[in-house]
């Protein structure tokens, strides 16, 4: 049987590098637009709904290099962000103040 790696090479799709669509809005490394791009491709074979699902676990402040923010400003996404430090929590909890989607 053959593994998710011999089938699409790690970082592929469809021949693509999603690395090649990095860039950073709100994320440390790129994961914005890797994350944008491979949703487009996903939307355009069936394969993700229009309104994205998405868990971000150690969500900081839900802005400060996160990698959903995006998602929900411009994907309409729902999701649920989990932060433990019970300061970064505050933070959150004020900078998702009117989000009904979180």
């Amino acid at each position: 049987m053959a593994t998710t790696a011999q089938i699409m090479p790690v970082g592929r799709v469809g021949g693509e590098r999603l690395a090649d669509a990095a860039f950073d809005e709100h994320s440390q490394f790129g994961e914005d637009g890797i994350i944008a791009r491979a949703l487009e491709l996903l939307r355009a074979g069936g394969a993700v709904a229009d309104r994205p699902y998405c868990v971000e676990f150690g969500a900081w402040d839900g802005i400060h290099f996160s990698n959903t923010r995006r998602l929900f400003e411009r994907e309409g996404a729902r999701g649920v962000l989990i932060e433990a430090d019970t300061r970064r929590h505050a933070e959150l909890v004020r900078n998702c103040a009117g989000m009904d989607s979180v």
